[in-house]
C-alpha cells in the first residue's frame, strides 16, 4: 500500500471514530492530543471543524479542549471561525464562575466575580 493511501486510510479511520458516541475521558483524551498527533498527518484537517464545534457545544473541560483543536484549524489550516474569541470568553467566564461556586462552598470567604 502506497504512503498517500495510508494518509488517506487513516484520516478516513480517524472521521469515522469521532462520528461515534465516545466515553467522556476517552473523548478528553483524543481532543488532547488531536491538535498535534492527527492534524498534521491528515490531508484535509478541515473536516474535523464540525467535531470539534460539536464538542465546544458542550461546554466545560470538552469545549476548552475543542478550542484547542480550532484554534489550529484557525491558525494554520485557514478555517474561518468568527466567534472564536467570543466563545472563549464565554467558556472562561462560566469556569470562573464555577471556581468561584467551589471556593465560596469550601468556605474560602473571597469572590473573584
Amino acid at each position: 500500500m502506497s504512503p498517500p493511501v495510508c494518509v488517506i486510510l487513516c484520516s478516513e479511520a480517524w472521521l469515522g471514530l469521532l462520528t461515534m458516541p465516545l466515553p467522556s475521558d476517552l473523548l478528553k483524551k483524543v481532543l488532547v492530543q488531536l491538535h498535534s498527533t492527527v492534524m498534521p498527518h491528515m490531508p484535509n484537517p478541515l473536516l474535523l471543524s464540525d467535531f470539534l464545534t460539536r464538542c465546544l457545544d458542550e461546554g466545560g473541560l470538552v469545549g476548552m479542549l475543542a478550542l484547542n483543536g480550532i484554534f489550529t484549524l484557525v491558525t494554520k489550516h485557514g478555517l474561518e471561525y468568527p466567534n472564536f474569541y467570543s466563545r472563549l470568553y464565554a467558556l472562561l467566564q462560566v469556569c470562573i464562575l464555577a471556581q468561584t461556586n467551589v471556593m465560596t462552598d469550601q468556605g474560602l470567604g473571597f469572590v473573584t466575580c
